[in-house]
């Protein structure tokens, strides 16, 4: 290691400058930065100590106040206890004083009832011996009853005989009675029957008529209903739909049948569909079919033909819509309408607009 001259170790001793060129060129800037880096360190370490040290005061002031209220709660206790001692000794003496007066009234009512249990048993063997007397009293009157019960069971046992022999005789005439009456049951039942039998047949023939009459009635109102729906079907549906038509059924039914063959089912269906009316949406300018069942009064099998006839288009690729229509709907076909979302018009008004409000 090479020695440094001693000339310049003393230029270096007096000269601070040329020390603090000296040293900028030996030591790293880490080195350098380390004295000012110790002095925040131990300014900072004497606040921290300062700061500590005075929470320590603060706690150990926090616990001397915390002891003294500890022994002064401790203290009151001591004198609560003792004082509820006090109080469980005094009760407890004047405990013992009533339990002993307490025992001094029992012994006394002991020898009362004793007193009254001698006097009992002296009544009671006195009663025994009037019951005794009463007893022989009650023998001598049951030897009396017996002989006048077997007296008069012998003149029960002789009437009964005696009714014996009118109930016999009274079977005979009951049976000869009952062999009239049942004669006479045969011949009513005969005549009743010939009777129901003819009673049956006209209401047989009144029950047809009036199946015919309901069914051209029927036939009558759902014919008029069709009209009113097929010339009305503008102003009926005019809310939804604009240009509105009715479609020739054969057309339609060819069209259907060029985008997917129908079977002979599902023909018969369309064909017998009560009317389907053609439109535009107003909201969005598609078209649209109306599928519509129409009955005088709306039932479920209407609400199931109308979704079923529907669908045999939408499967082809038309924009349908289901609906009944009618002067009345039952309860049960109006939620199942509402459940398959087809529509029902009433007296050419919508109720429920299910697809044909969408």
């Amino acid at each position: 290691m090479a020695s440094v001259p001693e000339e310049m170790l003393h230029s270096i001793r007096e000269n601070p400058d040329l020390q603090e060129a000296f040293r900028q060129e030996i030591l790293t800037e880490e080195l350098l930065n380390l004295p000012a880096h110790f002095s925040a360190f131990h300014q900072q370490y004497t606040e921290d100590r300062t700061r500590i040290d005075q929470r320590i005061d603060q706690l150990e002031e926090r616990m001397e106040q915390r002891f003294l209220e500890v022994h002064h709660r401790i203290d009151r206790f001591e004198q609560e206890v003792h004082r509820q001692t006090n109080q469980t000794n005094t009760r407890i003496d004047q405990l013992e004083e009533r339990v002993e007066q307490g025992f001094a009234e029992v012994y006394q009512r002991i020898d009362q009832t004793n007193a009254r249990i001698d006097q009992l048993e002296e009544r009671v063997e006195q009663g025994f011996a009037e019951v005794h007397q009463r007893i022989d009293q009650t023998n001598v009157r049951i030897d009396q009853l017996e002989e006048r019960v077997e007296q008069g069971f012998a003149e029960v046992y002789q009437r009964i005989d005696q009714t014996n022999t009118r109930i016999d005789q009274l079977d005979a005439r009951v049976e000869q009675g009952f062999s009239e009456v049942h004669d006479r049951i045969d011949h009513l039942r005969m005549e009743v029957y010939e009777i129901s039998r003819a009673q049956s047949e006209r209401i047989d023939r009144v029950e047809a008529k009036l199946q015919r009459m309901e069914n051209d009635l029927g036939f009558l109102k759902g014919s008029d209903r069709e009209r009113y729906y097929r010339d009305n079907a503008p102003s009926v549906f005019g809310r939804y739909l604009t240009g509105i038509y009715i479609p020739p059924r054969d057309k339609l039914v060819d069209d259907a049948q060029v985008v997917r063959p129908l079977s002979d089912e599902e023909l018969d269906e369309l064909l017998f569909t009560d009317l389907i009316v053609c439109g535009k949406r107003r909201k969005d300018r598609n078209l649209l079919y109306v599928v519509l069942e129409i009955s005088w009064v709306i039932d479920r099998n209407d609400v199931e033909r109308a979704s079923r006839r529907a669908q045999i288009l939408a499967e082809r690729g038309y924009a349908v819509a289901p609906a009944v229509a009618g002067n009345g709907v039952l309860p049960d076909a109006l939620e199942e309408a509402q459940a398959q979302e087809v529509a029902v018009l009433l007296e050419g008004r919508t109720i429920h607009p299910a697809r044909l409000g969408e």
